[in-house]
């Protein structure tokens, strides 16, 4: 990632304009489920993204996350998962992304 842990959620640092936090599995599964988290209301857009090869791949674009949304998925296979923030009206606060 590239913020600091405050209290019981992530948070970027101010300066940074498009925040990330990445999650490494432990092993290569299938997703079809996020389920995001987020303090404050703050995320205006964001992607989903996993690592295919050496690079990564968008593979889901949305708008504003709010305290709680459960997006259904394309099947992904993957081992690395990333929340990258594109926009956003304040330092965001994600307390929790849950990949299922």
């Amino acid at each position: 990632d590239n913020g600091d842990w405050s209290g019981s959620f992530w948070e970027p640092d101010a300066k940074d304009k498009t925040p990330w936090v990445e999650i490494d599995l432990g092993k290569v599964v299938k997703i079809s489920q996020a389920i995001i988290y987020e303090r404050g209301n703050a995320v205006r857009s964001f992607e989903l993204q996993n690592m295919a090869g050496d690079q990564w791949k968008t593979f889901y674009t949305g708008k504003t996350i709010g305290s709680k949304l459960e997006i259904k998925l394309p099947k992904v296979t993957t081992q690395k998962v990333r929340l990258v923030l594109k926009d956003f009206s304040k330092v965001p606060g994600i307390y929790e992304l849950v990949l299922l």
